[in-house]
């Protein structure tokens, strides 16, 4: 039976909300986080209004009503994912949960020269951690490839580390390319013929799994699941960590303080049982609760139609992505258990500026590494922009998205490619003495170089954000370029966003000259304005020149912050750079 979507959506109060772009969101930034629908958001707030209390702690009426209500939650959790309520520890989410048992678990039972294997698709939070002791324990950790072709791992890879492996770490589904890992396989593989047959322990990260995916980890064995309550309709910050019973005595408390003890002496302490003994001070009371909620709106729908709901869509909007010259999409959405994730890329617009163009649009998508980049470097790129379904997207919030993707292009088909001609031709060498009308006592508001007055004048007539860009996008072809066999360390703007570099020189009899490159357009269309700006002046007319003609070209109601950041580094720069001219 398909998704009542009109009645889904109508449990959602955010997804009517209108943007200050005038346009009503589309939110597909789901991998992200999900929304949360009305039963979560009255369940925090019955909590705060009507049984405000700590747990565990006191025997007045809303001391025990806050206790039941968080006390249910972590049963609620456990029915959903078939585990007694004992083998269920909250922790803030996925990464507190993986740190949970690198720290808990890696520092009781790791020793020298152990081996931890994890795959090169995992998110940083299962990487960093073992990283952090890796050292200090000796161990040595390895690495699963991924195929760049196919987006799966190298299973036979995994199969000839397998015998001396004391621990494996994988992810269960990709946040990145929507990948179903074989995490059945693996952790049989894992429990018969690891460590050299006496069984290696596993951890899977369920973090993208569990919004769609029904989940018996009961069946699933194990030893270790982390989850994240956010992404299932949960609040922030709230996640689990599900234990095999047997792996809870394995483990050493990594934080300490009020309820997980059982008593205190100078000399020592005793601790607490079960999943208390991982749960210092005071709990997140209210986001338990929220996750509880939704848990129990989830129960609502059979998740397998919620699965092929999103992983439609995402099949959809990958096949029309893929029609669109200048894109490309990572991960095989032919693959009937991937996930609502698409990730793709223009190949002449910077990811950060097709984010703010679809955010103009009202779409809400993902930008970014996503917290992968041993993925991204394995893929050959830095980062993607990421649409994520979820049961309350539509086919007609897709067939919007692709449109409004169409017009992205078609400004990426209106302006010459940065790319190409750093390729063909050679950079202009030769910049005009700019020529300054009425300028008596420096530059400001009413009193710029002509030719940036010119500039300014042009873009305070246009009113469409996305015809602001068109106008900075022709710009970009205007950049006196610093080629890129050239950009270095020196030369790097720092704080960018982008990849971008300033090279700056004094001339007698032309002054001074600023040379710029980046990987995005609307990067070197700033640059291209700010040579028009600066390039002919002295150098002591650079360092004095101020920053304010960038609102007066109404910048800072069109750039995002990053960009605005970004322009403000380069433009820092370029007038130290003068200053040391002067010295």
């Amino acid at each position: 039976m398909a998704l009542n979507l009109p009645l889904i959506r109508a449990d959602f109060p955010i997804l009517s909300r209108v943007l200050p772009s005038g346009h009503q969101l589309v939110y597909l930034d789901n991998a992200a986080t999900t929304q949360k629908p009305k039963a979560v958001i009255q369940a925090m707030t019955d909590y705060y209004e009507k049984n405000n209390s700590n747990v565990h702690r006191a025997v007045h009426t809303l001391a025990e009503e806050a206790t039941a209500a968080y006390e249910k939650a972590r049963q609620d959790i456990a029915d959903w994912f078939h585990v007694e309520r004992e083998q269920v520890i909250f922790t803030s989410g996925t990464t507190e949960a993986i740190n949970l048992v690198v720290h808990g678990w890696g520092r009781a039972n790791l020793k020298k020269g152990d081996v931890v294997l994890i795959t090169e698709m995992e998110h940083h939070a299962d990487i960093v951690p073992w990283q952090l002791i890796a050292k200090e324990r000796g161990i040595e950790i390895r690495f699963v490839s991924v195929d760049p072709d196919t987006y799966r791992l190298n299973m036979d890879e995994f199969e000839a580390s397998i015998d001396e492996v004391s621990f494996v770490g994988c992810i269960h589904t990709s946040n990145v390319i929507g990948t179903r890992n074989p995490v059945e396989e693996i952790i049989e593989m894992a429990h018969s013929r690891g460590n050299h047959g006496k069984g290696a322990r596993v951890l899977i990260d369920c973090a993208q799994a569990s919004p769609h995916e029904k989940l018996n980890l009961t069946e699933l064995d194990a030893d270790f699941v982390a989850i994240s309550g956010h992404k299932m309709c949960g609040p922030t910050g709230i996640g689990s960590l599900i234990v095999k019973p047997e792996m809870l005595d394995e483990m050493q408390p990594f934080m300490a303080g009020g309820d997980m003890i059982e008593e205190v002496f100078l000399d020592r302490s005793t601790f607490q049982t079960g999943p208390y003994r991982f749960e210092a001070g005071t709990p997140k009371i209210a986001e338990a609760i929220g996750w509880g909620a939704a848990i129990n709106y989830l129960a609502q729908f059979d998740m397998r139609e919620v699965h092929q709901h999103i992983h439609d869509l995402a099949v959809y909007t990958a096949a029309a992505i893929l029609k669109i010259p200048g894109f490309k999409v990572y991960g095989d959405h032919t693959d009937p258990n991937c996930s609502g994730v698409v990730s793709f890329l223009h190949e002449t617009i910077h990811a950060e500026d097709l984010a703010h163009f679809l955010d103009l649009g009202g779409f809400a998508v993902r930008t970014g590494h996503h917290c992968a980049q041993p993925l991204m470097r394995k893929l050959g790129i830095t980062a993607t922009n990421r649409a994520s379904f979820y049961l309350y997207n539509t086919r007609e919030e897709a067939d919007a998205f692709i449109a409004h993707l169409e017009r992205v292009d078609e400004l990426a088909n209106d302006v010459s490619s940065r790319v190409e001609k750093m390729i063909k031709e050679e950079p202009t060498r030769t910049a005009p003495k700019v020529v300054r009308e009425g300028e008596e006592s420096g530059f400001g508001s009413g009193n710029w170089p002509a030719s940036l007055q010119e500039i300014i004048d042009e873009f305070s007539e246009i009113d469409d954000p996305m015809e602001r860009y068109e106008v900075l996008y022709d710009w970009a072809s205007e950049c006196e370029l610093l080629p890129p066999d050239e950009w270095n360390e020196d030369n790097k703007v720092h704080g960018c966003q982008s990849e971008a570099h300033v090279a700056c020189s004094m001339d007698e009899e032309t002054g001074f000259r600023m040379l710029g490159g980046a990987d995005a357009q609307i990067v070197q269309g700033l640059m291209a304005i700010t040579q028009r700006a600066i390039n002919g002046l002295t150098a002591e007319e650079v360092a004095d020149f101020p920053a304010t003609f960038a609102r007066e070209l109404g910048f800072s109601e069109t750039l995002t912050p990053n960009r605005a950041n970004g322009f403000l580094n380069m433009f820092t720069k370029v007038r130290k750079e003068a200053r040391r001219m002067m010295e």
